[in-house]
């Protein structure tokens, strides 16, 4: 899991739903990940990607654990 800015990856930055899966080609290679995204007390949208595609983890599991760094 990691936190990207808003300089990232086009289709990541523009990811419409709170927790989607998009696919990336990279270097000839199809990189699937899944695309986090949580408001902050501060209103600011905060965006992760994560590898962990298991439904069972919602985005609160995920913003807990990322402020547990």
């Amino acid at each position: 899991m990691m936190r990207v800015s808003s300089s990232f990856l086009k289709v990541v930055v523009n990811a419409p739903n709170c927790d989607q899966i998009v696919e990336v080609k990279y270097k000839g290679t199809i990189v699937k990940m899944r695309v986090l995204k949580f408001e902050l007390n501060s209103g600011v949208i905060e965006t992760l990607i994560t590898n962990v595609f298991d439904e069972d983890f919602t985005v609160e599991n995920f913003k807990e654990l990322y402020f547990k760094r």
